[in-house]
């Protein structure tokens, strides 16, 4: 079952490309603000749970990951009926066995980059430092935990329900492509964090909300347009506004990346959602990607780590 709105049929049936893009921003930014709400939950359960339930290292990522992504990407799926592949690798294992490397190999280009090239530092490029006391044992406790439950949050949201949505309407690798552009486009967003909601940070939250299913629609139309034999009879008159805010949303995620740390954080993360999406597809195994954003999370600590004992982290 694909993501067919309950309304406006119509619109799905002449542009399902267009509406679906739509509404997979729409997604995301809608599992953001869920998961915004299940986080005000993390103050008072910290005081009434005993340890360990209560360490913010277990119930921090238990909330947003677990209750928070992964609970209302589960709710989606269950109600669009997407299919997904759960099973262990059927083809191409060699990309499956070699993927989650790749994304370490990215956080190791990354470091040389922000060193070498930017005289920056991996803290300062993904905005987290650590105590040059820190234990290897307490490394592990504050990376392995947090990295298992948004692995298995983001794998799922963006490999399950963003791609396979999406695979189910387009060509295979045109489902890889839209993929990380959805999750590229809203990562730059930045959306503000509603972690202590106000009414300002709310309405700017919902103001992206909606820009971002106009470049989605907007991507859309585009989508179909390239294939269509004369490009002008895709639009209609009344596209034109929303197309209108598309581009302006567009331009105005490219001038986030004013700072060349910004671009690297984006082109890391975005970089290994790619590498991730890919592996999906070619080995039909979810938990390729999943294990690919897991290393991912893991290298960018240990990086972070590894700069607080040498004393080189700038953040």
């Amino acid at each position: 079952m694909s993501l067919e709105p309950r309304v406006s049929t119509t619109l799905y049936h002449r542009d399902p490309e267009a509406v679906t893009l739509g509404g997979l921003f729409l997604l995301l930014f809608a599992v953001n603000l869920w998961t915004a709400g299940v986080s005000l939950l993390y103050e008072p359960l910290s005081v009434a749970l005993p340890r360990p339930l209560g360490d913010p290292f277990l119930l921090g990522p238990i909330l947003v990951h677990g209750l928070g992504t992964l609970l209302a990407t589960v709710v989606y799926l269950r109600v669009t009926g997407v299919s997904l592949s759960l099973g262990l690798p059927t083809h191409d294992r060699e990309t499956g066995a070699v993927t989650p490397f790749l994304s370490v190999g990215l956080v190791a280009i990354g470091a040389l980059v922000a060193h070498g090239l930017l005289g920056s530092s991996v803290s300062e490029v993904v905005r987290s430092s650590y105590g040059a006391s820190m234990s290897v044992a307490f490394l592990a406790w504050v990376t392995l935990v947090p990295a298992v439950f948004a692995a298995l949050a983001y794998g799922l949201l963006y490999l399950g329900a963003v791609q396979r949505t999406l695979r189910e309407l387009v060509d295979p690798g045109h489902a890889v492509g839209l993929t990380v552009f959805v999750v590229g486009i809203v990562r730059a967003m930045d959306p503000p964090s509603l972690a202590r909601p106000s009414p300002e940070s709310l309405g700017l939250f919902l103001l992206l909300a909606l820009v971002a299913a106009a470049v989605g629609f907007t991507a859309g139309i585009a989508y179909r347009g390239a294939g269509a034999t004369d490009p002008k009879t895709v639009v209609r008159g009344w596209y034109v506004p929303v197309l209108v805010v598309g581009v302006v949303g567009i331009v105005g995620v490219a001038t986030e990346f004013t700072a060349a740390t910004t671009l690297l954080r984006w082109g890391l993360y975005v970089g290994t959602v790619a590498v991730a999406a890919y592996a999906h597809e070619r080995t039909a195994s979810l938990w390729v990607g999943v294990v690919t954003l897991f290393c991912y999370h893991v290298a960018v600590n240990v990086a972070v780590y590894l700069e607080a004992m040498g004393g080189v982290g700038t953040f």
